[in-house]
C-alpha cells in the first residue's frame, strides 16, 4: 500500500512538471506564430494598435510575458477572451464544458458497453464468420479518422435521409450522431482488447473446471470472465480519455456543438490567446488526470504493477 502510494505520488509529481512544459511550450509556440489578434482590423489606428498591445501585455519580451502568465495562472486568473471582451476564460469554461462533459461522458459509456459487448462476441466466435466480419469491421474503423466518420454519418442520416438532426444540442435526437462519431473508433479497441483477454481466460484451469461442470454460459461468463476481461482496459483508460477529448474538437466543430471543443477550435481561428492558452491548460489537466487515475486503478487492481512505474 505504502508502495503503491509512493508511486502514486510520483507519477503526481511527474504531471504536474509534465503540466508545466506543457504551458511554457505552448505559450512559446504561440507567441513564435507572426502576427498578432489585433491585425485582423485593417482600419485600426496604429496608436490604438500599440495600446491595445500595451493593455493586453503583448508588448512585452517572451521572457516577461510568460513570467507574468504564470504569476496569473498559480492565481487561477487565466484571462480574458480578446475577441469576447465580456468573457472571461473561466467563464468560458465554466458555461461551455458541461456540454462537453455530457458528450465525452455518454461516448465512454457506448465505447465501454459496445466493446465489451463486440469484443466478447467476437471471442465466443473466434475462426468462424462473425470473428471474421469484426476483423474487418474494426480494421476499416481504425483506419478512418473521426472528421470522415462525423461527415459520413452527418451527410447520409440527416442530409440525404432525415432521421436525426443535422446539429446542435439540445435533445436525445441531437446527440445520437456525435456520441455514434465519437465512440465508434474506442468502441474497436475496447473490442480487440477484451478479445484478446477473453481468449487467454479461455485457457485458464479456472474457466475449463466451471465448463466442465456444466453451468450455465451466462454463470461462466459472471464468474470468469467478464471482471477478468476488464483488467487490461484500466491501462487503456489515458488513450480513451485522449482520444474522446482530441475527437470532441472536430465532433463538436462537425455537428455545431457549443461545448468547450468548439469554443477551442474557434480561439485558435480568431487568434484569441487567452483561451488558447486557458482551454490547453484545462485539457491537458484533464488528459493528465485520466492518466494518474487509470495508473491507480492498474496498481490497485494488480499488486505486481507496483514494483514499477508504467
Amino acid at each position: 500500500m505504502i508502495q503503491s502510494l509512493k508511486l502514486s505520488f510520483s507519477y503526481f509529481t511527474n504531471s504536474v512538471i509534465s503540466l508545466l512544459g506543457i504551458i511554457v511550450l505552448t505559450f512559446c509556440f504561440m507567441k513564435l506564430i507572426p502576427g498578432d489578434p489585433f491585425l485582423e482590423s485593417k482600419a485600426l489606428d496604429e496608436h490604438v494598435h500599440q495600446r491595445l498591445l500595451d493593455y493586453h501585455g503583448l508588448n512585452g519580451s517572451l521572457t516577461e510575458q510568460l513570467l507574468t502568465y504564470l504569476k496569473n495562472v498559480s492565481s487561477f486568473n487565466l484571462g480574458t477572451s480578446l475577441k469576447y471582451k465580456d468573457l472571461t476564460v473561466i467563464e468560458i469554461i465554466v458555461n461551455n464544458f458541461p456540454i462537453s462533459a455530457q458528450l465525452g461522458g455518454m461516448a465512454f459509456l457506448a465505447s465501454m458497453i459496445n466493446g465489451i459487448f463486440l469484443g466478447t462476441l467476437s471471442a465466443y466466435h473466434y475462426k468462424k464468420k462473425g470473428d471474421q466480419v469484426f476483423f474487418f469491421s474494426s480494421t476499416l474503423a481504425l483506419s478512418l479518422p473521426t472528421f470522415f466518420i462525423g461527415t459520413f454519418l452527418q451527410y447520409y442520416l440527416s442530409f440525404k435521409w432525415h432521421i436525426f438532426p443535422i446539429g446542435r444540442w439540445g435533445s436525445i435526437s441531437h446527440a445520437i450522431l456525435p456520441i455514434l462519431t465519437l465512440s465508434i473508433i474506442p468502441s474497436m479497441q475496447i473490442a480487440k482488447l477484451v478479445r484478446v483477454q477473453v481468449l487467454q481466460i479461455f485457457q485458464k484451469n479456472y474457466y475449463i473446471s466451471e465448463k466442465l461442470k456444466g453451468l450455465p454460459p451466462i454463470s461462466i461468463y459472471k464468474n470468469c470472465i467478464f471482471k477478468n476481461s476488464l483488467l487490461p482496459l484500466f491501462p487503456f483508460f489515458g488513450q480513451l480519455g485522449a482520444n474522446l477529448l482530441t475527437g470532441s474538437f472536430i465532433v463538436e466543430k462537425i455537428f455545431a456543438i457549443p461545448g468547450l471543443g468548439f469554443w477551442y477550435v474557434q480561439s485558435i481561428g480568431n487568434r484569441d490567446y487567452p483561451v488558447i492558452m486557458g482551454l490547453t491548460i484545462f485539457y491537458s489537466t484533464l488528459l493528465l488526470g485520466f492518466i494518474l487515475l487509470s495508473e491507480v486503478l492498474q496498481r490497485l487492481l494488480n499488486p505486481l504493477a507496483n514494483t514499477k512505474i508504467s
